[in-house]
């Protein structure tokens, strides 16, 4: 796929997780813990 969310990522649901619902959840449980597990989710999926 040359287009669309494949061209970013192969499973964009995967990225969903990592960019929307990780974060998300860090700013409900106010840690800092868990927004830097965001951070490394997307470096490893890089």
């Amino acid at each position: 796929m040359t287009t669309g969310p494949y061209h970013y990522c192969r499973n964009p649901l995967y990225a969903t997780i990592i960019l929307l619902v990780i974060p998300g959840l860090a700013l409900v449980v106010n840690s800092w813990l868990v927004l830097t597990a965001s951070l490394v989710g997307y470096i490893a999926f890089k």
